[in-house]
C-alpha cells in the first residue's frame, strides 16, 4: 500500500528557511534568500500541487543524497535568474571560479543548507542541467510514487527578486519519518 506524502508544519518551514538563508549567505555578496511556500506530492502529479516556478527551461543542479535515506535533491532558477545570481555569488566569495564554477557552487550551497535543515546530508557528486524541470525530474529514473518535496526559495538581490526551487526527491517512508 502506497503511504500517505506528508507535508512540512510551520516550524519546520521556519527552520527551512532560515537554513537557505544560511547557506545564501556562505556565497553571496549581499542580497538575502528565504523560503516562502512548501508543498509535497507524488512525482506522477508533478508539478500539481507543488511549488513549480517557472514551467519551462531551469538551470538546475541536481545532487543525490548520501547516508541512509536515498534520494536527490535538485535546486533550479530560470537562466536569466541564474545569471543574476552568478553575479551575486562573485568571486569575492568563490576566489577565481568561473561562472558555472560559481553557480554550481551556491546552488549546492542552497542544496546542502536545505537537505541539513532535514536531517539529510548531500552526496559528494553533482551535475549541471538545463532543461524544463519535468524533464529533469523524469531524468532522475524516480518511481513514479516518489514523494516530491517542493519549497520556493526567494532570492531579493538588493531590489531585484529572483525565485527558484528546492526539490528533495525520496520515498514517501523515509519522508514521513524525516518530518513525522
Amino acid at each position: 500500500s502506497r503511504s500517505p506524502i506528508p507535508s512540512l508544519d510551520d516550524a519546520r518551514v521556519k527552520a527551512l528557511s532560515r537554513a537557505v538563508a544560511s547557506g545564501f549567505a556562505r556565497v553571496a555578496v549581499g542580497g538575502s534568500a528565504c523560503v516562502s511556500r512548501v508543498a509535497s506530492g507524488p512525482l506522477a502529479a508533478y508539478p500539481e500541487g507543488a511549488v513549480h516556478p517557472d514551467p519551462d527551461m531551469m538551470a538546475s543542479l541536481v545532487a543525490p543524497l548520501a547516508g541512509a535515506v536515498s534520494g536527490t535533491t535538485i535546486v533550479s532558477f530560470p537562466p536569466e535568474q541564474a545569471l543574476a545570481l552568478i553575479d551575486a555569488w562573485s568571486e569575492v566569495a568563490v576566489s577565481g571560479a568561473d561562472a558555472l564554477a560559481r553557480y554550481r557552487r551556491g546552488t549546492r550551497a542552497l542544496a546542502e543548507a536545505a537537505a541539513g535543515a532535514l536531517g539529510l546530508r548531500v552526496g559528494e557528486s553533482d551535475a549541471l542541467e538545463e532543461d524544463a524541470l519535468v524533464s529533469t525530474l523524469l531524468a532522475t529514473h524516480a518511481p513514479a510514487d516518489t514523494a516530491v518535496l517542493s519549497a520556493a526559495i526567494d532570492v531579493d538581490l538588493g531590489g531585484m527578486p529572483c525565485q527558484g526551487v528546492f526539490l528533495l526527491l525520496v520515498d514517501a517512508k523515509a519522508l514521513t519519518a524525516l518530518v513525522g
